[in-house]
């Protein structure tokens, strides 16, 4: 009951927001959610954090991007930017960093 009542309230706040649900995450309307959730991913790799040399912590990640993204979706995001190139492993499996910054 506890969970249940902490989704509607989360439900309902993201509606008051202008959200609407797409799978394990609440995005504003009129926007793609896979183009969305890999964007700002990617965004956050090539942005202040992604600056150090062992790259950010998928987990890191999820909270750079206010948990608007689960981190199943996250790391859907990763994978999908892991074979394009555009992001590489650092120190374990759970780090990752811009390929951008290797130029």
């Amino acid at each position: 009951e506890a969970r249940e009542a902490g989704e509607a309230r989360e439900a309902g706040e993201a509606r008051e927001a202008g959200e609407i649900p797409h799978g394990d995450c609440w995005l504003r309307e009129g926007i793609y959610p896979e183009d969305m959730c890999i964007d700002q991913v990617n965004s956050v790799f090539n942005g202040p954090q992604g600056t150090g040399k062992h790259g950010i912590n998928v987990q890191a990640v999820v909270a750079a991007l206010d948990r608007r993204f689960t981190e199943r979706k996250v790391l859907e995001a990763v994978e999908t930017l892991l074979k394009l190139g555009q992001l590489y492993r650092t120190v374990d499996n759970a780090h990752f960093r811009s390929s951008a910054f290797n130029r």
